[in-house]
């Protein structure tokens, strides 16, 4: 109920269980909150501007399906970056494809501190066609404790590092990752396959493991 009455343009579906966020260009002025039980889902087209400093926070999968002609575009409304997204715990995989997410910062907040502008916590993801550019985070990418797919992405003038996965099983093919601030891949614990990437302008190293 907080979120549909502070975000007018959401759709609640009670009996599937879903929000949706319908084409259209959409202004976010505080953090926006999807309660466990109900995923979120972004349509084609969508445009989503959140004032910087906001965060989209989810316990539930996410699917964001954008198209190469109708991507999905999440950015900050004014110069200071937006927190991105975080989805903590779960309970079946989130998708995302064809999402551009742009102008990003970690969440740093009364001792609430990320080291990702997009964080899935122990939340299975893949993410397919999707762009992130201008990232101030440590992170532009954080994945932990979970199965990933990560494939035909780019990432793209990132203060530090592009990708970093922790506790991960997962491929990563076909990605670009160009004028990176730290390392291209960073991993710990973890079983990753890579092919077929490209990496380019990298400031530390490609990648680290």
């Amino acid at each position: 109920s907080e979120a549909l009455e502070q975000n007018s343009f959401l759709r609640c579906d009670p009996i599937a269980r879903t929000l949706t966020v319908s084409e259209g260009t959409w202004s976010i002025k505080n953090d926006l909150v999807i309660p466990r039980g109900y995923s979120l889902h972004v349509e084609a087209g969508a445009t989503m501007s959140f004032t910087g400093g906001s965060v989209l926070l989810s316990s539930s999968p996410v699917m964001f399906l954008g198209t190469s002609e109708k991507p999905i575009h999440m950015k900050s409304n004014n110069e200071k970056p937006w927190n991105g997204i975080i989805v903590l715990n779960a309970d079946s995989e989130s998708i995302m494809q064809n999402v551009i997410i742009q102008n990003t910062d970690a969440v740093s907040r009364e001792g609430w501190i990320l080291t990702g502008a997009v964080t899935f916590y122990e939340s299975p993801v893949k993410l397919m066609d999707c762009q992130f550019i201008d990232t101030a985070a440590e992170d532009a990418l954080n994945i932990v404790g979970t199965g990933f797919t990560l494939s035909s992405c780019l990432f793209s003038h990132t203060v530090s590092d592009a990708f970093d996965g922790e506790f991960v099983t997962g491929d990563i093919t076909e990605c670009r990752l160009q004028a990176i601030g730290g390392d291209g891949v960073d991993v710990s614990g973890s079983d990753i396959k890579i092919e077929q990437c490209k990496f380019a302008k990298i400031a530390d190293k490609a990648v680290y493991v």
